[in-house]
C-alpha cells in the first residue's frame, strides 16, 4: 500500500496542473463530500450518547462541524475559481495565447488565502487527533468509537495528502505556469 501511495504521488507530481486540478476533486473532494456527513453523524450520535462522561466528544464534533463547513466554502472556491483559471492557464500555454488578468489579479492572491485556510483546517484537525488521544478508543468503550476514531484518523490521512497535493505541487507549477504566460507572450 505505501509503494501504491508513494507512485501515485510521484505520477502526480508529473501531471499537468489541470490534470492535478481534476484529480484532487475527483478524489480528494469527492472524499471529503462522502466523509464528512458520515463523520458528522458519528459525532453527533456519539456525543447525544457519551458525552457526558466523554466530553471531549462535544468539543470533535463542534470541530467536525467547523471544517464540514469550511471545507465545503473553500472547495467550492477551488472548484469554481481557481481551478477553471489553473485550466485556463493550460489551456492558453497549449495555445501559446496570452490571459488577460483574473479579477483576483495574481493567481497568488487565491493561493495565499487557500494555503491560509488549509493551515486553518489542519490545525482544527490536529486538535481532534490530540482529543482522541491519536485516535485511540478509551478503554471500555463500544464499537462505535472504534468506528468513529478510525473514521477521523481517515480523514486526517486524505487532509494531509489532499493538502500536499495543492500547497506542494499544484499551486508552485500554477504560479510558475501563470509567470511563463505572462512573461513570455
Amino acid at each position: 500500500m505505501e509503494r501504491l501511495q508513494e507512485s501515485l504521488e510521484e505520477q502526480n507530481e508529473n501531471w499537468e496542473p489541470g490534470e492535478l486540478a481534476d484529480y484532487i476533486v475527483n478524489i480528494h473532494h469527492q472524499y471529503v463530500n462522502r466523509a464528512l456527513p458520515e463523520l458528522k453523524a458519528l459525532c453527533q450520535k456519539l456525543a447525544g450518547l457519551k458525552g457526558d462522561s466523554h466530553p471531549e466528544l462535544i468539543e470533535i464534533t463542534g470541530i467536525v462541524d467547523q471544517v464540514a463547513l469550511d471545507l465545503a466554502n473553500h472547495m467550492l472556491k477551488e472548484e469554481n475559481i481557481l481551478f477553471p483559471y489553473i485550466k485556463q492557464l493550460v489551456q492558453a500555454r497549449h495555445e501559446n495565447r496570452r490571459l488577460d488578468p483574473p479579477p483576483f489579479g495574481s493567481i497568488a492572491n487565491p493561493i495565499k488565502s487557500n494555503e491560509t485556510e488549509h493551515f486553518e483546517t489542519a490545525k482544527n484537525v490536529q486538535f481532534i487527533y490530540e482529543k482522541t488521544d491519536q485516535y485511540t478508543p478509551p478503554e471500555g468503550t463500544s464499537s462505535d468509537f472504534k468506528i468513529l476514531y478510525s473514521k477521523l484518523e481517515e480523514f486526517e490521512r486524505d487532509l494531509k495528502e489532499h493538502i500536499h497535493l495543492e500547497n506542494n505541487v499544484l499551486f508552485p507549477k500554477a504560479m510558475e505556469l501563470e509567470n511563463e504566460i505572462w512573461s513570455t507572450l
